[in-house]
């Protein structure tokens, strides 16, 4: 978009990684926009012109602008029996 051209969308990035990786993605996002970039938050509402990460490991919703958080905590899948 030009500079100071506000889109008036709210973006929400989902990182798929294991569950005990440490997701760096809110510092990159930073560095690229001039957009405010948030980690979801339980009842954070959503703003226009700001982009919103999923906590890692977690499972989100969202409903009426408002983000639901829920504690995931997946245990990483079994392996094949032999």
């Amino acid at each position: 978009m030009p500079a100071g051209t506000e889109s008036g969308m709210a973006f929400v990035l989902v990182q798929h990684l294991a569950p005990d990786h440490k997701s760096i993605l809110c510092d990159l996002v930073r560095r690229y926009t001039r957009m405010q970039v948030f980690e979801v938050e339980d009842g954070m509402r959503v703003e226009p012109n700001s982009a919103y990460i999923i906590p890692p490991n977690r499972d989100m919703a969202l409903l009426d602008r408002h983000a639901t958080v829920a504690g995931a905590l997946r245990a990483a899948r079994p392996a094949a029996a032999d």
